[in-house]
């Protein structure tokens, strides 16, 4: 079932007695809408602001509804997926990157370290 987003013209209970915009889904009343919410620089009328509010409230419950759909989930899923097993394969690289370049630098401190040991042990006196 598809909520009905609405906005109707309702005298609102609040401390001052203001009129505004209800703003419903169904029939259930999600907030009000006053004159005073809305910024006095957006020269604005209260009617417009509701419509545009009724507008976006109706767009994230679709967007809302969308999201829960099996073929997306599983969209997400899959990518999820992809995108795990590709980290994983970086860092399994990057490892064996890692001990390659160990093993070199230890092969090469060595061989470094015996020729200069064999300099020093056979210089002539």
């Amino acid at each position: 079932m598809i909520p009905r987003v609405r906005a109707r013209q309702a005298r609102l209970p609040t401390l001052s007695g203001r009129s505004g915009v209800s703003i419903y889904v169904s029939e259930n009343r999600v907030f009000p809408l006053v004159a005073t919410d809305i910024d006095p620089e957006d020269k604005t009328t209260l009617a417009l602001t509701a419509e545009e509010v009724r507008a976006r409230l109706a767009d994230a419950l679709a967007a809302k509804r969308e999201q829960h759909r099996w073929p997306v989930l599983l969209n997400g899923l899959l990518h999820a997926v992809i995108a795990t097993a590709l980290f994983i394969a970086v860092v399994w690289a990057l490892r064996r990157l890692g001990r390659a370049l160990r093993g070199s630098l230890a092969r090469r401190r060595d061989i470094r370290s015996s020729r200069e040991c064999t300099a020093r042990c056979c210089r002539p006196m």
